[in-house]
């Protein structure tokens, strides 16, 4: 019954591809979960360019940083192609967790196992990247 209040706190948005759904860096105070269609995640580079660096699908969730403080977006969020999501204001989702403490300790369980998957890609990254310099510095001492 309190997942059913909580789905009714959210509102419905759509999108169509190529739609700019959030924009990195830009303030933000909602949550998001993808009803239908994909999601492409774009992080701006140096350069001016952007780097592709994860699409997500239905069910997955975007913008749950922007739930335990953190106020601007990390990311850019396009539509990848037509987009549903539901979109909740953290001020809605807070008070609800406020009532209903048992429903804001799942949903914060769930958020946490996202975080810790993501962030386990991340290092997984870093090592890959890390020994790929490694690798390089041989190359190039090789030459000296």
């Amino acid at each position: 019954m309190d997942m059913i209040r909580i789905t009714r706190l959210a509102r419905l948005h759509t999108f169509k591809a190529g739609e700019v759904i959030g924009r990195e860096s830009s303030a933000g105070d909602e949550i998001c979960a993808i009803v239908s269609g994909h999601v492409k995640v774009l992080l701006q580079l140096p350069d001016g360019g952007t780097e592709h660096v994860a699409t997500l699908n239905p069910g997955e969730s975007f913008g749950e940083a922007l739930l335990v403080g953190k106020r601007q977006r990390m990311a850019s969020a396009v539509a990848e192609d037509p987009v549903e999501i539901f979109v909740w204001k953290n001020a809605d989702l807070l008070g609800h967790f406020t009532d209903f403490p048992e429903v804001g300790y799942i949903v914060m369980k769930n958020l946490a196992k996202i975080q810790t998957e993501r962030v386990s890609f991340l290092l997984k990254e870093v090592r890959q990247f890390a020994e790929g310099k490694k690798e390089m510095k041989k190359v190039l001492s090789s030459f000296s």
